[in-house]
């Protein structure tokens, strides 16, 4: 299962461009390693908060990466072990890992993430850091609880196939740029919806929102359309939780990094990250207890249909 972070960087930087920032890095976990890890542990309270019951980033050991070695930090009461090995996988973003039965949450250190990032021209700092873990752990969470429904959103295709995934969406939209117009269009209603306080202008919105969503999805194979679902489904609600956690740490980043890019349509699966996200402020919007018995066996917007009767 791949990262919001994950996606981002792998589309646009080289390996080459990747090993030089390595190189230019300190080994080992930093002190600042450390604090960012203790800081996201200490925002237990905020992803309570969310409404997710039974989440918790510590039961999920965090694996701190350098380039070189994994340092594995792990919840043992009021502290936490650490221990070093060689890396279980080769990444250079945040990620969740299966590793001995259980998973594990693997972020790159903080100094290398912050060279990744500023390699494309953006900075990255700890709070980032810290929502990058509850991400990840959030995924952690979906697979204990809810496998078999996370599973079946795609049948029978798998992520290993090199034609599947990122492949399948360029193509499906370079084959049809009017569903990326229709798209944008979509966003832009669920962002205005978010803002807006009357309920009968909501309504009809969303009623615009769902002819538009028939229309495009008529332009899209089968299977394009059960990854868009599993993308908005899955990443839409680990990105609003990242979003969440950053919003209770700094409340100017949550809105240039979250809420300003609510309606901007972007290439690739990362748009879905952003239609999920919007839908799920929408129903915190609609009903704050939505999360309270979602398991994700039906897709976000037909909450929203069904709480607005459309």
């Amino acid at each position: 299962m791949k990262s919001y972070n994950n996606i981002i960087i792998t589309a646009a930087i080289g390996i080459g461009i990747l090993s030089g920032a390595i190189l230019t890095k300190p080994f080992g976990l930093s002190d600042e390693d450390r604090a960012c890890y203790e800081n996201a542990v200490s925002l237990q309270y905020a992803a309570d908060d969310i409404g997710f019951e039974g989440f918790h980033l510590t039961d999920y050991p965090v694996s701190i990466c350098d380039g070189k070695y994994d340092y594995v930090l792990t919840s043992n009461g009021d502290s936490y072990d650490v221990t070093k090995r060689a890396p279980v996988i080769e990444t250079l973003a945040a990620t969740i890992y299966e590793v001995d039965g259980h998973y594990e949450v693997i972020v790159p250190s903080h100094s290398l993430m912050e060279s990744l990032v500023g390699i494309m021209g953006e900075t990255w700092n700890e709070d980032e850091q810290a929502a990058a873990m509850w991400h990840e752990a959030f995924h952690g969470w979906q697979m204990d609880n809810y496998e078999d429904n996370i599973d079946s959103i795609i049948g029978e295709q798998s992520f290993e196939d090199e034609n599947y995934g990122e492949p399948l969406i360029n193509s499906q939209y370079a084959a049809n740029p009017q569903a990326a117009d229709i798209f944008s269009r979509q966003l832009v209603l669920l962002s205005d919806c978010i803002s807006e306080k009357d309920i009968d202008s909501i309504k009809a919105a969303i009623v615009k929102y769902k002819e538009l969503d028939e229309e495009r999805t008529a332009m899209l194979s089968e299977d394009t359309v059960n990854l868009e679902r599993y993308y908005t489904r899955v990443e839409g609600t680990a990105i609003y939780v990242e979003s969440c956690i950053c919003k209770d740490q700094d409340a100017d980043l949550f809105k240039s990094k979250y809420l300003s890019k609510l309606g901007a349509y972007s290439d690739g699966s990362v748009k879905y990250y952003t239609l999920g996200m919007a839908q799920c402020m929408l129903l915190d919007k609609l009903d704050p207890e939505w999360k309270t018995d979602y398991d994700f066996s039906d897709d976000l917007i037909n909450l929203i249909y069904e709480k607005l009767g459309v």
